[in-house]
């Protein structure tokens, strides 16, 4: 399938810890704008977030990882269409926000 092929280009591109400094990056990022935006909430909301996110694939083991991501290319097809759209949502709302 080339959505499982795209996904796993995607996933496997950099190693997992590697995805954690970069989650860590983007908490980091969203913490220093939470006193510039009219709606701080957000910003410290998904700060927090992105690090629980960080901290979790940093310190989970590889085979916890990878079933979590098995799982995921399990989903039904509707699933992460549905999953695609809240992303959307989220970064127009980041736009928004910003």
């Amino acid at each position: 399938k080339k959505e499982k092929r795209i996904f796993h280009l995607i996933v496997y591109f950099v190693p997992f810890w590697l995805w954690g400094i970069i989650f860590l990056g983007f908490s980091a990022i969203f913490w220093r704008t939470r006193l510039q935006s009219d709606y701080s909430i957000i910003s410290i909301s998904f700060s927090l977030i992105f690090l629980i996110k960080a901290i979790a694939i940093t310190f989970l083991s590889k085979r916890k990882i990878r079933q979590r991501i098995n799982w995921w290319e399990n989903l039904p097809l509707k699933y992460k269409k549905l999953s695609g759209l809240a992303y959307i949502l989220f970064a127009i709302m980041i736009w928004l926000v910003t």
